[in-house]
């Protein structure tokens, strides 16, 4: 009864759309932490705006308030609508690909993995320009943490997930409750 089985070939080997994808998604933290984060309070502190803003009606902690507002709920939204499509997309096709689900791109991309790379990016991007108070320095500054920070979230992240190892014949099929389990 039903449909006959279909053998689904795909190849592996021409997934450069999903490399493309992830590495743009991958990369959306820099470019967040480098261009929005770090000029955000910099550029005021360097253009001297931050002293016509505390001259204005508005207070300080207004200005603070909606210019944090502003950036962290870009980075919130993005980092949202990005990881729930990237997710709807990969889901269906999870099995076609050979790295498995705790290995980089795909668990970075999907969940609140993303969102909350985002926000830190960002707010790490905000603070080392605040400190640095002068906008490239803070771009220089913001990119060495962020690639370091990438290499630091690389190493721990393969140490959230307990590996298991199983062993079966090698001239068998896999065992049925692994055939369709990658993650």
């Amino acid at each position: 009864a039903g449909w006959p089985e279909k053998e689904v070939r795909h190849s592996v080997d021409d997934t450069r759309g999903y490399g493309y994808t992830t590495a743009l998604l991958g990369g959306l933290p820099l470019l967040l932490a480098l261009f929005i984060g770090a000029p955000l309070i910099a550029g005021d502190r360097e253009n001297g705006t931050v002293q016509l803003v505390t001259t204005q009606s508005v207070t300080r902690r207004q200005w603070l308030i909606a210019k944090l507002g502003l950036a962290y709920t870009l980075a919130l939204v993005s980092g949202l609508v990005l990881s729930a499509v990237f997710t709807w997309w990969w889901e269906p096709h999870r099995s076609f690909f050979l790295s498995q689900w705790i290995e980089g791109p795909v668990f970075d991309n999907t969940g609140p993995v993303l969102p909350a790379m985002l926000l830190f990016m960002t707010a790490a991007g905000i603070t080392i320009g605040a400190l640095v108070r002068r906008v490239l320095p803070a771009m220089v500054v913001t990119f060495l943490f962020t690639v370091m920070a990438g290499f630091v979230w690389d190493e721990f992240r393969v140490r959230l997930g307990s590996t298991q190892m199983f062993t079966y014949p090698k001239d068998t099929e896999l065992p049925a409750r692994f055939a369709e389990s990658y993650e």
